[in-house]
């Protein structure tokens, strides 16, 4: 195992799976991927969200508003949780940042119970994200990267 840092910078770490329009979909899916994850995940909560989408015309642009209702489920402790909308599901871990392992069993357990209520997965998109957050005593960027903007 490599090096643990006492203050690691790691804010957020992120896993979407966005499904395709060919995966089946309806408004059970989300209750029944509760019962799948119910004992790592016990507390459930309905969450409106809004979405905006904005096309290209050839006469200037169409923006598109709608209302979807997305199920979070959290983890004990609440710093591990899984969104679900409509056929984009995502697991969020925040700080403390427990582990490698523990995130990777996360996200297993979530496709595995993916797996067993859908009976045909088609993934568009698939996305891990680490989110880190750096604090310099400094505006002097150089003493502590080799990369950074001018």
């Amino acid at each position: 195992m490599g090096q643990r840092y006492a203050n690691p910078p790691i804010q957020e770490v992120l896993c979407f799976f966005w499904l395709s329009e060919r995966t089946p979909w309806d408004l059970t899916i989300p209750g029944l991927l509760y019962e799948h994850l119910r004992k790592e995940f016990p507390r459930k909560q309905h969450h409106p969200a809004q979405e905006v989408n904005v096309r290209s015309i050839p006469k200037g642009f169409i923006q598109e508003f709608r209302r979807r209702e997305q199920v979070w489920l959290f983890g004990e402790p609440g710093n591990i949780f899984i969104q679900i909308g409509s056929r984009v599901i995502s697991l969020h871990v925040l700080r403390p940042y427990p582990s490698w392992e523990v995130v990777k069993l996360k996200i297993h357990t979530l496709w595995n119970s993916l797996q067993a209520i859908l009976p045909l997965i088609e993934i568009e998109y698939l996305s891990l994200r680490y989110i880190n957050r750096f604090s310099f005593p400094s505006q002097q960027w150089e003493l502590y990267l080799t990369y950074y903007p001018l």
